[in-house]
């Protein structure tokens, strides 16, 4: 008999053992990049939670504790944006928030973003809307999905109509209230004050000119983004280790799981390879049959685990999304997830996965043949079977 038709004949007659390794080679690949996937989304995901608005910088009082947009103690007189605007020949826009209770690091507070509302589609250039539009006087407001179904809401004693809702895609700012800073300096009492000033960032690019102000004005501190990114490296550097933690976990994990399966594999089919060599069948052979075999099921897994993958992560992103946002729909969670891996397509991560579970499947293979292959006489062969 061919070698090629023994292999063919091994796959299909032995059923279970095939569709095990191909489940097993397909479950290693799906865990590993759905893993993967998670570790990164959230990486990346950390950055823009503390940085929303990557066109602008954070000008603050010095010495405040910095919280995400929530400078503690942070009071900057407004003559400060006048200056700002006629030094470096900007229109600046001031922010001010106000937290509704003490507990300024519950992610259940409604928070209010003072913006004036002639910019607020400026600093929120980025944020979509999911209905209405921007004001267009002070007295309107615009407000996160909470409130999707609300035409106006109370604040100070005040109601306000309600815009514009922002897209629920932004899940993090479900509970914000976005209204004229003016207004909002009168009903807290910080007439003339604000907590946060946003200049473009594009003023970095004369850093000299940044570190003259500031020497200038000693009270306050332009965080550029190379601050912000020592100010949150902590956190940055905390979530870089889980993710490489999680992922090396998650791929010797795989790794051991593709090296059973191959250890089940290759000793199920000893007998097999002892009685080759006693009709002559040379080692080098054996071992051609043994990587082109694990070559067809390791090609076989991968094609069921790549989009079985894909179908994973979209699943469990829309499962994710759900937990923590309940106005959106299970069809917008799973469109999110698809669209993260397609756009664009997050060809290093499969291929880094694809990569660990091959040279696995393959080596393994390699080294299991090697030590179940022992060499025998061929009179002891002859006689053990």
């Amino acid at each position: 008999m061919k070698f090629n038709q023994y292999i063919f004949n091994n796959l299909t007659q032995k059923k279970v053992r095939t569709i095990l390794c191909i489940i097993g080679i397909a479950t290693s690949l799906v865990s590993s990049t759905v893993m993967a996937l998670l570790t990164d989304y959230y990486s990346s995901r950390t950055s823009t939670f503390f940085r929303p608005f990557p066109e602008f910088d954070e000008v603050l009082e010095r010495g405040t504790n910095f919280i995400q947009l929530i400078p503690v103690g942070s009071t900057i007189d407004l003559e400060v944006k006048s200056d700002l605007d006629t030094y470096f020949n900007i229109d600046s826009i001031p922010l001010l928030i106000v937290p509704n209770n003490k507990d300024l690091l519950s992610f259940y507070n409604n928070y209010i973003y003072g913006v004036p509302f002639l910019q607020q589609q400026i600093l929120f250039q980025s944020i979509y809307l999911q209905m209405g539009r921007w004001p267009q006087n002070s007295n309107e407001i615009v407000v996160g999905n909470e409130y999707l179904d609300k035409k106006e809401l109370t604040l100070f004693n005040h109601t306000f109509p309600i815009v514009g809702v922002i897209s629920k895609q932004y899940s993090y700012l479900d509970r914000i209230i976005i209204m004229d800073h003016s207004i909002l300096e009168q009903k807290t009492g910080n007439l003339g004050k604000t907590t946060v000033i946003f200049i473009p960032s594009f003023l970095e690019k004369n850093i000299s000119k940044i570190d003259k102000f500031e020497l200038e004005n000693s009270h306050i501190d332009i965080l550029t983004s190379s601050e912000m990114e020592a100010l949150h490296g902590q956190i940055g550097d905390f979530m870089n280790n889980l993710v490489n933690v999680l992922s090396v976990f998650t791929a010797g994990a795989s790794i051991i799981f593709v090296f059973s399966l191959e250890l089940m594999n290759i000793f199920s089919r000893k007998k097999d390879f002892d009685i080759f060599r006693i009709l002559g069948a040379k080692t080098k052979t054996i071992f051609q049959t043994v990587v082109i075999e694990n070559f067809i099921l390791l090609i076989s897994g991968l094609i069921i685990g790549i989009p079985v993958s894909i179908l994973s992560f979209s699943l469990l992103y829309s499962y994710l999304i759900l937990n923590v946002n309940q106005s959106t729909t299970f069809f917008t969670g799973f469109s999110k997830g698809w669209n993260y891996i397609f756009h664009p397509f997050q060809w290093d991560l499969f291929i880094e996965n694809i990569l660990i579970i091959s040279i696995a499947n393959i080596g393994f293979a390699l080294i299991i043949s090697l030590i179940g292959l022992r060499q025998y006489k061929l009179s002891e062969l002859k006689q053990k079977y």
